[in-house]
């Protein structure tokens, strides 16, 4: 019977024979095309050639149709410009010429060569010519590549004229001279050899020969020589030189035209040209050389020598130069208004004369003027005594020949002295009538004093907030303008009375506690100059802007920002008045800028009132209290010194109070004990000084219960000067006859009631504050309480309508009303209160389902965690049981025992299936609550499968005479089963699940001609388990294709390329992409390492070239550094050449330090791949290293070359991933490769640090355990929204930059690579190297710093090269004496993560993790070691989400929360 799916089989492979038959038909006009192997080619007279399809093809019968041809700089580049036409750039280059037909090509390589000599153009006659023009003759070449080399050959032939010689009298000499010309290929020009007669020159006179002109002050002549000038001198010497030297000018030498006689070895002139210097003559500092120059001829027409005088004359023309002077300040001192004046000898030089030569004079002008005040010769003391002003001081230098040079200096005395401030320690002022004193400034003077003049005094209290607003200030010599502003803004101005240097103004202003005016906008100067015209409209006064450094740029002194218009030469004047201007439309005024010297009125502003001031003012407040006043003592030039006095202040008048009547009330009368003053008033009272203080002595409340009896209230104020004055109230309370209770009505008494409760009579719920209790509505003159007394009567039968009864007694008196026998009237009630139960017990939520997995061989049962929890409201101990319902047919098979307990545990092993629970909790009072669960078992064991190991199968002929074979997965299936029954498909790929949950794979496989020989296969068994989850194994074996019926084309022969990618550990290479250059295929290899190119064409020539260039940190660590560094210091070899290239990896054939520093860079994450290396090397396996100690520096077959294949050819590499040293890298999907591990372990952990936004600390990484390692690497991590990592400062580590990637910094990530070649040995709570942060927000570290394994995997190396593992422990530990369970790190995690706890001896522990619902999920059983423990937990066998793990050690247990992300 013919299924669906056995029809859309049947449709997939008869379209697979349609489409084998479509390709075969397709190929059948193809053409192949073959090219020679090389060819060269020759440039022609033009310098190109054209590449034709003849050249490249082996024969015109191959590659038939339109044939193009293609030039390249590689296989597979683009086409060159101009291609098919080479030129000359290509000489002696190799370059790629492609044929194609549109439908194949071939390729070879083309050897471009320039065969083609220069040609010189030789002069065929003898050639006369002189000297100078022989100096620049060379005969005419050409080339077909540009313009060729010409060289000398030889020696020239040289006859000189003797006279008798047979040569002509005006010939000097014959020269035989012979030239080659040499292009850019190395082809050489035919010699040429030519004849030179060299004649003399026309003249040995002016008209032929240049002589070089004077050097001195005649008309028409150079300038003379400056004594210190840039020129050339004759070694040695200090006479001219005629020819230039060290790049200065000479004076000049005879020339003919631009060609040099002196000193010129190469010219054939038969010149001797020679020079002579008379000796130097110094006439008045002008030094005169007289130089004579000879022109002698050797030649046959015995000419006269030329003779010529050329004058130089050197000058010194120039003075001193004077350095080394500044200005000069001084200030008045020992006890006079003059200063001593130090002047600066100045550093003198000169450009000719010696120093000690040199002389200079000082003259001193006193305050500017023109007249000299002070003369100081050369060789005098330069001290001289100045009075207070503006000096200046000019300096005059003469050097040998009386040139002089002046340099002049300014010299600013000043008086900086301040004045000595004396005044009285203590000052007693008494207050007057109306509460106040002012005093004035010189009250406190005791005699201060200035040793040029004291200007004024001033004063001002320290404290300025007791006697309220302060009174505008005023000042000694200043008139006061006005305010402008309001408020804090308001400002107070002041004009002087006398003029004054602007920097006398300022320094006085800021002396007076203000600075001089600012015009801060434009309004507040106009109000400014508004107030000054008021007083004098045609005033010029000076303004606080300045520019101090003289630079144009003005400031107030009042600190404000803006900027206003400056007339005058601003970039010499410091300071600005402002100046009437009839002509301006507003008159504000104009700012002018002026110098210091002047003396101007000038407006000071004040914007402190509470400030200095010539006055101090006290008040009532100042009474009892000593106030600190400053005294400040100001001298003519602003100057100040301060002292401080006491002030007492006192107050002799005293205060007066009156108190309210007293007065009687009823014992209603209302009132407040802790507010008297609202019910019966408050005293008042008077005093010179405002608001003397009232205050309460006492108040005696004397009333009894029933509020009767007397309230004395007594009174006492106090003024500022400590005198007092009391009085005395008195309130009288008496009984009311309206006023007496007569106990509660019916209503008023608590009603009987039937409530829900619990079991407990005493529970809050039963109290009065819930039932209820008598209303007393006592008046204000009773005092009436109630009290109860219960009696409880409880019920044992669940059917009675109570659990319990209640009856309450009440019992009210009141103690107001007393009984003539004794005791006090009463009133009794009795109050019935039934008690009933009916909320059911609450079952803690349950998943509706939950499953288990077993992998149980006989598919029988399965172990699965079932638990429930319940709570009840009044009970406290419920009864619990629990039925199951076995693969949930509604049928129940398990009832348990009914149990007191609050929890149910029904974990056991059941069948696989599916099955239901249902939990039931009752309470005491009958109450009862059930839930049902349903829980699966299910079997995810993987099936079994055994194959055939390795199936023939013969192609089959399709009718288009191809070949074909279908095989079907099943056809190698021996036994495949599942130990429960579940239905199976067999596979060639993995086996997924479609959109309907139903398996899907690759069942069947179809094979043709190109896969003849073995073809390895996996087949994978899997199964649906009855959960919907997939299980499945696989297996590999291999299907070998043949062709027995000679289907398959074999014309011409056909051979297959194949073979092995493997380590040097035998591990196959799987994804290598191996290109077969020459036919243009690629295969990439499998997880076996192997490729086969199958039915290529004998007689070709191919390259087998293997490239892998992915994933360059696969197996790179910080091992493979060490065990580098060792090879480098010779302590420990490498002895395989294929850890030798892996230790290349900057791939310079040498390992050195370089190769370090890069690999570390991998490692550490700041470059992702090498800069000259690929990820993978493979090294023909047949070949033999020549030198086994430097097997890097071999030039070792990377690829494979195949000429004239004529049978199958097997070729293997070794495989070399660069870098990994260790060959620990990760070759195929199936690696069988294993790290020597070692059972020690690096811990690593920090203090825990508390930070504050802003605050900049240090968090030291220690080692939590004694240990050793001579590497380490891992990923460090920190919350970057709340630290930034300022730097890492290394201490028991050697560590630096190189040893850190901060490429990931921003995100809070750093990784490390530390190595050495000797073993780092520490002790437990010894610091790695600290990490400095600023913290961005307050926290702590405690959950904020981790060691992962996210960019750079954490791990650490034993001396020995084994790996140790590195975990990762956040926080102080507390002592070994105590049970502590650690937060886990990193949290959240996605890989892995660490669990430290601590006990405090030896022993058995548990860890367990649970998911919210209380689902078990893993439990370990753990042998704890006093102290310090981890243990590591992987994601792969938790879900994601929020988790829990407890720790149970002895009769401990605690629990901690961990979140696992995807």
């Amino acid at each position: 019977m013919e299924t669906n799916f056995t029809r859309f089989g049947s449709i997939v492979r008869l379209l697979t024979v349609i489409l084998f038959s479509f390709f075969s038909v397709a190929n059948v006009d193809a053409q192949a095309c073959a090219c020679n192997t090389s060819i060269d080619v020759t440039l022609d007279q033009n310098g190109s050639v054209t590449v034709t399809p003849a050249m490249l093809l082996t024969d015109a019968a191959t590659c038939a149709g339109t044939q193009t041809v293609t030039i390249m700089l590689t296989p597979n580049g683009n086409p060159i410009p101009g291609s098919p036409v080479l030129n000359c750039s290509y000489a002696g280059k190799t370059v790629y010429g492609k044929v194609s037909n549109g439908t194949n090509s071939c390729w070879t390589t083309i050897l471009v060569e320039d065969k083609i000599k220069p040609v010189i153009t030789c002069p065929v006659a003898p050639m006369t010519m002189t000297c100078v023009e022989l100096d620049n003759f060379v005969p005419a070449v050409s080339d077909n590549c540009g313009t060729p080399k010409l060289n000398l050959v030889g020696n020239d032939i040289i006859t000189n004229n003797s006279c008798n010689a047979g040569l002509a009298p005006n010939v000097l000499k014959r020269i035989i001279r012979t030239y080659q010309a040499e292009d850019a290929s190395g082809n050489l020009s035919l010699p040429c050899t030519f004849t030179i007669d060299v004649t003399v020159i026309p003249t040995l006179d002016a008209t032929t020969i240049t002589f070089p002109l004077n050097y001195d002050v005649a008309a028409g002549n150079n300038d003379a020589l400056v004594c210190d000038g840039s020129w050339a001198k004759i070694d040695n010497t200090k006479i001219p030189s005629p020819l230039d030297k060290d790049g200065l000018p000479g004076t000049g030498a005879p020339k003919i035209g631009t060609v040099a006689l002196y000193q010129n070895p190469e010219l054939y002139c038969g010149l001797n040209v020679t020079l002579s210097d008379a000796p130097a003559i110094k006439i008045n500092c002008v030094t005169k050389i007289i130089r004579t120059w000879q022109v002698i001829e050797w030649s046959c027409l015995n000419r006269p020598p030329l003779v010529r005088v050329q004058m130089l004359e050197i000058v010194d023309n120039v003075g001193p130069a004077i350095s080394g002077l500044t200005n000069l300040s001084g200030t008045t001192g020992n006890h006079a208004c003059t200063s001593n004046v130090t002047f600066p000898a100045g550093l003198v030089s000169d450009n000719c004369s010696e120093a000690s030569t040199i002389t200079v004079d000082i003259t001193i002008y006193p305050n500017g003027g023109v007249a000299p005040g002070v003369f100081i010769k050369h060789g005098s003391p330069k001290v001289a005594t100045l009075p207070v002003g503006s000096h200046v001081a000019v300096y005059t230098a003469y050097d040998a020949c009386y040139n002089s040079t002046t340099a002049t200096i300014s010299i600013e005395v000043e008086d900086n002295t301040p004045p000595v401030a004396i005044c009285d320690e203590n000052t007693t002022v008494g207050l007057t009538s109306d509460g106040t004193a002012w005093v004035p400034a010189v009250v406190f003077d005791d005699g201060s004093y200035d040793e040029c003049s004291l200007g004024k005094v001033l004063v001002r209290r320290m404290d300025t907030d007791n006697c309220g607003l302060c009174a505008t200030p005023s000042f000694p010599g200043f008139k006061y303008l006005g305010v402008y502003g309001s408020g804090v803004n308001t400002k107070y101005y002041y004009l002087s009375n006398h003029k004054a240097t602007p920097k006398v103004a300022l320094k006085t202003a800021k002396a007076m506690g203000g600075y001089g005016v600012s015009y801060e906008t434009p309004e507040e100067r106009s109000a400014v100059r508004s107030l000054v015209a008021a007083v004098n409209d045609t005033l010029d006064f000076l303004v606080g802007y300045t520019d101090t450094k003289v630079e144009g740029t003005y400031v107030w002194e009042s600190g404000a920002t803006n900027v206003m218009a400056v007339t005058g030469n601003t970039n010499l004047k410091q300071y600005v008045i402002v100046q009437r201007d009839a002509m301006l439309g507003v008159n504000d005024g104009r700012l002018v800028a002026v110098t210091g010297a002047n003396q101007y009125q000038y407006v000071v502003e004040i914007s402190n009132p509470c400030g200095w001031s010539e006055y101090a003012q006290f008040c009532c407040t100042d009474v009892a209290a000593n106030q600190m006043v400053a005294f400040r003592a100001i001298d003519a030039s602003g100057n100040f010194n301060d002292c401080m006095v006491t002030a007492v202040i006192q107050d002799k008048i005293g205060p007066t109070i009156t108190c309210p009547d007293s007065r009687t009330v009823t014992c209603d009368q209302s009132y407040d004990p802790t507010n008297l003053r609202k019910d019966f008033g408050w005293p008042t009272a008077s005093d010179n000084c405002i608001n003397p203080t009232i205050t309460r002595i006492d108040s005696t409340i004397a009333i009894n219960s029933c509020r009767v009896g007397t309230i004395t209230r007594r009174f006492m104020v106090t003024d500022a000067g400590g005198r007092t004055a009391t009085c005395t109230q008195v309130i009288t309370f008496e009984a009311s006859n309206n006023q007496v209770y007569n106990g509660p009505n019916p209503s008023q008494w608590p009603r009987d009631t039937m409530i829900s409760g619990c079991g407990n009579p005493n529970a809050p719920g039963f109290l009065p504050a819930v039932l209820g209790s008598p209303i007393l509505t006592d008046g204000a003159c009773s005092l009436v309480g109630a009290e109860y007394d219960d009696q409880t009567f409880s019920f044992n039968n669940p059917t009675s309508p109570a659990c319990f009864k209640i009856l309450r007694k009440w019992t009210v008196i009141d103690w107001c009303q007393p009984l003539p026998g004794g005791g006090y009237r009463t009133w009794t009630h009795l109050q019935e209160i039934k008690v009933i139960d009916n909320i059911a017990p609450v079952i803690a939520p349950l998943a509706p389902m939950v499953t288990a997995n077993t992998f149980d061989a006989a598919c029988a049962t399965g172990e699965i965690t079932l638990t429930a929890n319940a709570t009840d409201v009044c009970t406290a101990i419920l009864r619990s049981s629990y039925t199951i319902d076995a693969f949930n047919n509604g049928s129940i098979d398990i009832t348990s025992t009914p149990l007191n307990s609050n929890s149910i545990n029904a974990t056991d092993k059941y069948p696989v299936g599916t099955h239901r629970i249902i939990y039931t909790f009752e309470d005491k009072c009958g109450n009862v609550t059930s839930r049902e669960q349903l829980f699966s078992i299910v079997n995810r064991k993987a099936p079994s499968i055994t194959v055939l190991n390795g199936l023939a199968m013969s192609l089959m002929q399709l009718p288009d005479g191809s070949g074909m074979a279908d095989i079907w997965a099943t056809d190698f299936n021996l036994k495949a089963e599942h130990p429960c029954g579940y239905d199976l498909l067999l596979s060639f790929t993995e086996v997924q699940k479609d959109a309907l949950g139903n398996l899907v794979g690759t069942p069947n496989l179809v094979f043709n001609c190109n896969d003849l020989d073995t073809n390895y296969v996996t087949i994978y068994a899997a199964a649906l388990t009855p959960a919907g989850d997939i299980v499945q194994t696989f297996v590999e074996t291999y299907i070998i294709i043949q062709d027995n019926n000679n289907i398959c084309d074999n014309v011409g022969g056909r051979s297959s390329v194949k073979g092995t990618l493997a380590t040097e550990t035998n591990e196959t290479v799987q994804d290598v992409r191996v290109s077969l250059y020459g036919s243009e295929m690629n295969v990439m290899t499998g997880s076996n390492g192997t490729f086969d190119f199958v039915n290529m064409n004998n007689g070709g020539n191919y390259t087998v070239s293997p490239n892998k260039n992915d994933d360059h940190t696969n197996g790179v660590t910080t091992l493979d550094l060490v065990l580098m560094q060792r090879h480098i210091l010779a302590i420990d070899k490498l002895t395989s050449p294929y850890k030798m290239i892996a230790a290349d990896v900057n791939k310079d054939g040498k390992i050195t330090a370089a190769d370090l520093v890069e690999l570390r860079k991998l490692i550490l994450g700041t470059k992702s791949n090498f800069e000259n290396n690929t990820s993978w090397r493979f090294v023909d396996k047949a070949y033999v290293f020549q030198n086994l100690a430097q097997a890097q520096g071999d030039v070792f077959p990377e690829v494979y070359n195949i000429e004239n294949l004529t049978s199958d050819m097997v070729t293997d590499f070794v495989a070399v991933k660069v870098g990994d040293v260790n060959g620990n890298a990760k070759a195929n999907n199936f690696n069988t490769n294993t790290d020597s591990r070692s059972a020690q372990k690096l811990v690593l952990t920090s203090d825990v640090v508390d930070f504050t936004a802003g605050q900049q600390f240090e968090a030291p990484i220690k080692v939590a355990q004694n240990t050793g390692f001579s590497g380490v690497q891992f990923t460090m991590t920190f919350d970057a929204d709340k630290l930034t990592l300022v730097g890492i400062n290394g201490e028991s580590l050697d560590v630096a930059d190189q040893n850190f990637g901060y490429t990931n910094v921003n995100d809070g990530i750093v990784t490390l690579s530390w190595n050495d070649v000797n073993a780092k040995s520490l002790n437990a709570g010894e610091t790695l190297f600290n990490l400095t942060f600023e913290a961005k927000a307050n926290g702590s570290t405690a959950d904020i710093i981790a060691v992962t394994s996210d960019i750079t995997k954490a791990e650490a190396y034993t001396v020995d090269a084994d790996i140790m593992k590195v975990e990762w422990m956040t926080g102080s530990r507390t002592s070994n004496e105590n049970f502590v369970l650690h937060q886990n790190t990193p949290n959240p995690f996605k890989a892995n993560t660490v669990i430290g706890f601590e006990l405090p001896s030896d022993m058995a522990a548990s860890i367990t993790v649970y998911d919210v619902t209380g689902k078990v999920i893993n439990s370990t059983n753990v042998q704890g070691l006093k102290g310090f423990n981890t243990f590591t937990l992987d994601q792969n066998s938790l879900p994601a989400g929020v988790l829990y793990y407890s720790l149970k050690a002895g009769s401990f247990q605690a629990t901690k929360k961990m979140v696992v992300i995807e």
